[in-house]
């Protein structure tokens, strides 16, 4: 058995969820159902509302968005259906593209929904039983996110790109929960791409997933059943490369919490892995692991398969 090296713990970025509530937090509604659009109320919830008497472009039952649109996507109905098309849009401009309130939603993705400035391209708010996006979700800004998460998501199965400049393009928060984190196409961003506070199920990359640092970080209150990556998952440092002398200067994988059944590599793990009290199992013999290797007494590291060292 290979043994961990130790080495000092860095500092874990990743949005705090103050910094989510903020980001995720809804503005009043006046009884018509439009957002208010007060100065002090946008200030006060740290967004910044459609203009007075917008309607949200989804109402209840099944909504397919084919063109381009720049208003919110309310989805308040249980057991709604939201489609975007390839030729369709969502985009926000300080404001949530779209939310969802209802129960047993179901949405596909295959064109474009993208925040800027403030909020999240899709914050969930109540229950999605499926999202699959095979195009583009997207959010630019100060405090933004992609995908926030404050209560139940079945199933998210990424094939195309989830993407955010200025906080994470997932992030889970402490009430939020995700049975099954699917990734076969990119997760990316400036900070850490996926941030995790509340509870993750299995966490499975055939894709790529990247970050400035703590690429997939896992909070002291954040619990994940299992990661399996047969992917590539890698801490990009700020110049835009990934540093090799003598190893990459970010981690790939900070673990605070608790990882239930431990991290199966059978790919790549480019940076640094802090392993909490986790094991690492390195899967046969295309596993690698380009970074230092850290972690506490319960922690291990299973080599099965050629151990190379790089």
């Amino acid at each position: 058995m290979a043994q961990a090296r130790s080495t000092r713990s860095k500092k874990t970025r990743y949005c705090s969820p103050s910094q989510a509530e903020t980001a995720f937090r809804l503005l009043p509604r006046a009884r018509s159902g439009a957002i208010l659009a007060s100065a002090v109320a946008a200030a006060l919830h740290g967004l910044v509302p459609t203009a007075a008497g917008a309607a949200s472009l989804c109402g209840g039952g099944t909504t397919t968005i084919t063109d381009a649109q720049n208003s919110m996507c309310d989805l308040a109905s249980s057991n709604a259906t939201l489609t975007v098309t390839e030729s369709g849009s969502i985009t926000a401009g300080g404001f949530n593209a779209v939310e969802v309130r209802g129960s047993n939603v179901t949405m596909v993705n295959r064109g474009n929904i993208h925040v800027d400035v403030e909020g999240t391209a899709i914050v969930n708010l109540g229950g999605i039983a499926d999202l699959t996006n095979t195009g583009t979700i997207s959010a630019t800004g100060p405090m933004v996110y992609a995908i926030g998460n404050i209560q139940q998501i079945g199933t998210l199965d990424n094939r195309g790109t989830i993407s955010a400049w200025g906080g994470n393009a997932i992030y889970n928060q402490l009430s939020g929960n995700i049975d099954n984190l699917v990734n076969s196409g990119t997760i990316n961003s400036s900070v850490a791409a996926i941030g995790n506070d509340g509870h993750i199920g299995q966490l499975v990359n055939d894709g790529t997933i990247s970050g400035r640092s703590a690429t997939i970080t896992n909070s002291a209150t954040g619990t994940i059943d299992e990661i399996v990556n047969r992917g590539t998952i890698e801490a990009v440092p700020l110049l835009g490369f990934v540093a090799f002398a003598p190893f990459p200067t970010a981690d790939a994988i900070v673990n605070l919490g608790t990882i239930t059944n431990g991290i199966s590599n059978y790919g790549l793990i480019q940076g640094n892995v802090q392993l909490g009290s986790a094991q690492l199992r390195l899967e046969g013999d295309a596993s690698r692991v380009t970074g230092l290797v850290s972690g506490g007494a319960d922690s291990s590291v299973v080599v099965k398969g050629k151990f190379k060292i790089h």
